[in-house]
């Protein structure tokens, strides 16, 4: 949205639907740094190697990450071989030190810091002027254990404080569906969550009937039906 609206004016929309999105990348490693571990490591692995090429930063691997990950990132990561979900299991969820340099967990050094300018750059939080008139619809998650909730806050601060937008509405008030069983991560149910948000408003304010087959989903991809 914020690139459309640099980039193509003449492109107009009338709803958006953003659903605990990484809004600010900044909040969102400092949350990682204050709870110490990440239960979707390769996330954070990606994130770090792709702003470090796009901004020239300069850094190797071996000056990121502690080299008992190394050989797990060359082929889990950077081989596209696996899946999203593949890789969640090979590089499980632990803590930070086992996979950080000190550097990259030290808000004074200078790693850190142009990391953090990095991130920045891309922060939907600030830096853009969104159009007035549309109509956004944010959600965020308190189960969310990836994305902060946070992220939506500052989002929703910035939209409706600094560009003072008043079609904006934010949803936050629940945790996981219960069509969403325990096992599945809690960041995917999220995910999955929003989307059942989604439709309930397309069907309750604007009348759209069509319903995609949730439990059916959840079936195939974790072989749970739900109720």
């Amino acid at each position: 949205m914020k690139a459309t609206t640099a980039e193509y004016p003449e492109i107009r929309f009338t709803h958006t639907f953003a659903g605990s999105g990484p809004y600010d990348l900044e909040e969102t490693y400092r949350f990682l740094l204050r709870e110490g571990e990440s239960t979707m490591p390769a996330t954070i692995i990606a994130s770090l190697l792709a702003f470090n090429e796009y901004y020239h930063l300069g850094y190797t691997k071996a000056d990121l990450f502690q080299e008992s990950v190394l050989g797990d990132i060359e082929e889990y990561v950077l081989s596209k071989d696996y899946s999203s979900s593949e890789v969640v299991e090979y590089i499980p969820a632990q803590p930070l030190e086992n996979l950080f340099k000190e550097d990259l967990m030290n808000p004074e050094s200078e790693m850190f810091r142009r990391f953090m300018e990095a991130y920045g750059k891309e922060s939907l939080c600030r830096g853009w002027q969104p159009r007035r008139h549309e109509r956004i619809f944010l959600s965020s998650n308190p189960e969310d254990d990836v994305v902060p909730p946070s992220n939506t806050e500052n989002l929703y601060r910035f939209l409706t404080e600094e560009q003072e937008m008043t079609q904006v509405d934010w949803y936050s008030d629940r945790g996981i569906s219960p069509l969403i069983p325990d096992t599945v991560p809690r960041h995917v149910a999220a995910a999955a969550d929003f989307f059942i948000r989604v439709l309930d408003i397309l069907r309750s304010r604007y009348g759209i009937s069509w319903l995609p087959d949730i439990p059916g989903i959840l079936q195939e991809a974790y072989g749970y039906a739900g109720q």
